[in-house]
């Protein structure tokens, strides 16, 4: 008995595929170009995410050639500081350091597309507070320091955040 009800289920698969057309090369490609046409375009838009902060900074760290000149968004708190006579701003999140907890990871930050790592325009533009919790995006760029490159975001937009993320990060 169990193995006629299995010779006819095996059978009735069978069946149901015999009689459906193949569709040909002309008839795929159709299909395959209408699903492309009807995909939203949305802007490529690199959203640095809490939950991997670190493995997606240190991806465009390592890989920076292949991300400059795209958008990025990132979350996290606003410093401002003085070095060596120049001034430097940033977004940045804490994270594992060397002794502990003393790390930092982020995005140097300019309204200046055109940032050559000291930001002169910040007399004139208004920043954040100081730790405030900011939304900011950007043009990923680069310029040239003592024969070496570093990254700043080119800023579009900067928000101050109500609410707070993880000001520190493991990953």
């Amino acid at each position: 008995m169990k193995k006629a009800v299995l010779i006819l289920l095996v059978f009735a698969v069978l069946a149901s595929g015999c009689g459906k057309k193949k569709k040909n090369e002309a008839d795929t490609k159709a299909d395959f170009q209408a699903l492309v046409k009807t995909a939203p375009q949305t802007p490529n838009v690199i959203d640095v995410k809490e939950n991997m902060f670190i493995t997606q900074l240190n991806d465009i760290g390592l890989n920076y050639k292949s991300y400059l000149g795209q958008t990025v968004k990132i979350q996290g708190m606003f410093k401002e500081t003085n070095w060596d006579g120049r001034h430097y701003c940033f977004v940045y999140r804490r994270t594992p350091g060397c002794c502990g907890d003393d790390g930092e990871a982020g995005f140097e930050l300019s309204w200046d597309p055109n940032y050559q790592g000291n930001d002169m325009s910040a007399g004139s533009r208004v920043y954040p507070e100081k730790d405030e919790w900011v939304e900011v995006q950007g043009v990923l760029k680069s310029y040239v320091k003592s024969g070496y490159p570093f990254l700043y975001l080119a800023l579009s937009e900067i928000n101050v955040l109500d609410d707070r993320g993880a000001e520190f990060v493991t990953r």
